[in-house]
């Protein structure tokens, strides 16, 4: 069989994308080359080249293993090492956008676009939540913010397909490379947009990569409190003029500095100093007023839908349940968020029975109640450290709660939240039955399989550590399960889990 023939050169580096893919010389005539008119096929240019896509949607679509769509090149996947791959068509599609320069660029933008960001915001929120146009124009001013969302891209993609692991992690060291000289050299002075950009999505990175590996062993607690600082400069500037308009990045940036802490703070306690940087009280200015008048609140919210405060609740619950024993302040003020979880539970219960089913009202309310259920879990052991699983009061709790997550549906168009592992996480250090520990396990399956998200991965790895060790002989005595919730580092800190997570990871990947 005779030898393949290398390709030729391309014969013009300017010219339209018809004649390059012919491998001709192009006149670069615009709107239509000579070329194109004398063969009467369509003349494509790089810098129409997205709209022409976005506008006519001519990218075909396969769907993975969990059933969401992402665009790619028909019948094939594309194959990715560490370097610049070729995809074909795949190019074209973001061809000509300032940072995107390699094949492998070219597939991640394409991933933020249509697979991550999608999985990002509560699927109810207002469009204009969701329309990507203003990342990418930050982005395409400042290429440290197209690297991050690049960066999260892939480690996101990491989960599915391995190789793309080394490229997000160089791409993050080189964010912060970059990062920690402009702000050396004086360029970032805390208010501009593409900064509070970066921060956020390195702040997703870390979410979406676990921190179950040696990459940055601070986790997400620098970016989180960076993105605490950020908001406290904003929200200085914009308090000096009266506020009649909230910008969507700044309503979506406070909403998820309220929603991590409150999240990962149970997990980590390296998160609690994240409420001495900034004042929650003037959060208000992005959170009480309305984005999009004339709306919902619950289309004004991207990420939260329930009430911030609860969440601002919950952050200082978990901040307590790190203070084991409890001084005498600690445990006057966790009587008090106690008292103040027990009113909520009562207005939510009346406003379930006053509601007319509505399929997003109704989601919102029981997931407003799941929270203040399991939120009521950790303060009453934090107030009494002694209390077991077996405790009536946490049993009456875990029934209810148990009851509305077995009714959870998460099917292949779900919009599912890496969040909603939180409660299920506190859940499961509270059941005591296998029927429950079922359940649960195949939940958290389910959430993965929709979230591909390093953070529920880790929730899926500890709690399984934590089953495993409940009724068994150790220390002395069996170990009582809702001592994980009071860990002084974290939930993830617990000395279980250093022991036995590397033999549970191989279990469930598996």
């Amino acid at each position: 069989m005779p030898a393949r023939q290398p390709a030729g050169r391309l014969k013009s580096s300017n010219g339209c994308f018809t004649c390059r893919k012919r491998r001709k010389k192009c006149d670069e005539c615009k709107p239509r080359c000579a070329g194109c008119a004398r063969n009467k096929l369509k003349c494509e240019w790089p810098a129409l080249s997205l709209k022409s896509r976005e506008e006519k949607n001519t990218l075909s679509t396969t769907s993975d293993s969990d059933g969401s769509q992402i665009t790619s090149k028909p019948k094939s996947s594309p194959s990715f090492n560490d370097d610049s791959t070729k995809i074909g068509h795949l190019r074209s599609a973001v061809y000509g956008i300032p940072g995107i320069k390699t094949s492998i660029d070219h597939y991640l933008c394409l991933y933020f676009r249509e697979r991550f960001m999608t999985r990002v915001l509560r699927a109810n929120a207002h469009p204009a939540f969701h329309d990507t146009k203003h990342l990418v124009m930050i982005g395409a001013k400042a290429s440290i913010s197209m690297r991050a969302f690049l960066a999260t891209a892939a480690m996101h993609a990491s989960w599915t397909n391995p190789k793309l692991r080394r490229v997000a992690v160089r791409y993050y060291n080189a964010i912060v490379t970059d990062l920690r000289k402009r702000i050396g050299d004086g360029k970032a002075k805390g208010g501009e947009d593409w900064l509070l950009l970066t921060t956020n999505f390195l702040l997703l990175f870390e979410i979406n990569q676990g921190w179950n590996t040696n990459h940055n062993p601070a986790g997400a607690a620098p970016h989180l409190d960076g993105l605490a600082h950020i908001l406290k400069i904003r929200i200085a500037n914009d308090s000096k003029q009266p506020q009649t308009y909230v910008h969507p990045q700044d309503r979506t940036s406070a909403e998820s500095f309220v929603l991590w802490a409150s999240c990962l703070s149970l997990f980590y306690s390296d998160i609690d100093r994240v409420g001495e940087t900034i004042d929650w009280n003037d959060l208000s200015l992005y959170l009480d007023h309305d984005v999009f008048p004339g709306v919902s609140k619950q289309s004004n919210s991207p990420l939260l839908a329930s009430d911030w405060k609860l969440h601002w609740m919950i952050f200082e619950i978990t901040v307590l349940s790190h203070k084991i024993p409890l001084d005498s302040s600690s445990a006057m003020r966790g009587h008090d968020l106690e008292l103040e979880l027990d009113l909520r539970e009562k207005d939510i219960r009346k406003n379930i029975k006053n509601s007319t089913y509505q399929p997003q009202a109704w989601e919102i309310l029981q997931q407003t109640l799941i929270y203040i259920l399991v939120a009521q879990i950790i303060i009453f052991k934090t107030i009494r450290p002694e209390a077991s699983a077996n405790h009536p009061q946490i049993q009456q709790i875990v029934a209810e709660v148990m009851t509305i997550v077995r009714g959870v549906e998460i099917g292949p168009e779900t919009r599912c939240l890496p969040s909603f592992c939180w409660p299920l996480a506190i859940v499961a250090c509270a059941v005591s039955t296998k029927d429950d520990v079922s359940a649960l396990r195949e939940l958290l399956k389910r959430v993965w399989l929709r979230t591909y998200c390093g953070e529920v991965q880790r929730v899926r790895k500890a709690v399984e550590v934590f089953w495993e060790k409940a009724g068994t002989e150790e220390n002395g005595g069996k170990f009582n399960l809702l001592d994980a919730l009071i860990c002084p580092g974290g939930m993830f800190k617990h000395p279980f889990l250093e022991k036995e997570e590397g033999k549970v990871l191989s279990e469930i990947e598996r």
